[in-house]
């Protein structure tokens, strides 16, 4: 893709798929387990880059049989199933924790009670997609199905291999635009475990 090799860092653990009536538009595996997701929208992302980003996540999951269901409406979190919370911010407030150039996103610690949020900072992602010439809604995605990996792997840290890395390089960022950066066997294994021992 043209970037440099030079690693970054997705984001740091520091303490609202596509279904009817819900945001995005995708198919989903029959056996797939839910995942609410609740996004808080307060950078007013460009709708079509937001809606790739919300597909590109939900594909990654559904990979490993997690279905994401994506709404606007805190109201539409099921009791039954995980739910996380999205808030996109337009920038990255505080420079605490800061490990490397771009921080585009970050988890408030492992997911407790079958509950979690994560942040999404918009201008790191604007910056980054556009210094290393990366599509902004592969980024943005990336950076989504990372981040609330932290949550339900319900640990902190992050993995060897995989999404989970803490620092992806160029060659990451290729293997994402062709669709085969996902979860090592491993976090994949403890997600859909996790996911599932929520549903009642």
């Amino acid at each position: 893709m043209g970037q440099p090799s030079s690693g970054f860092v997705l984001g740091v653990v520091v303490a609202g798929l596509c279904s009817a009536g819900s945001i995005g538009a995708g198919a989903e595996r029959a056996d797939a387990i839910p995942l609410i997701v609740i996004v808080h929208d307060r950078a007013d992302v460009v709708p079509q880059i937001l809606d790739q980003a919300l597909k590109e996540a939900a594909r990654i999951y559904l990979q490993l049989g997690v279905a994401l269901k994506w709404h606007s409406d805190p109201a539409r979190a099921d009791a039954q199933a995980y739910s996380v919370q999205l808030i996109i911010q337009d920038k990255l407030r505080t420079t605490s924790h800061r490990t490397a150039k771009f921080q585009m996103g970050a988890a408030i610690g492992p997911g407790r009670d079958c509950k979690g949020t994560v942040y999404l900072f918009n201008d790191q992602v604007a910056e980054f997609s556009s210094s290393r010439r990366i599509q902004s809604a592969l980024a943005m995605g990336t950076v989504i199905a990372h981040e609330i990996g932290h949550v339900l792997l319900q640990r902190k840290g992050h993995s060897p291999e995989g999404l989970m890395r803490a620092v992806l390089n160029g060659g990451d960022w290729e293997r994402a635009a062709m669709g085969i950066l996902l979860f090592a066997p491993d976090d994949a294994a403890i997600i859909r475990a996790n996911t599932s021992s929520c549903r009642k």
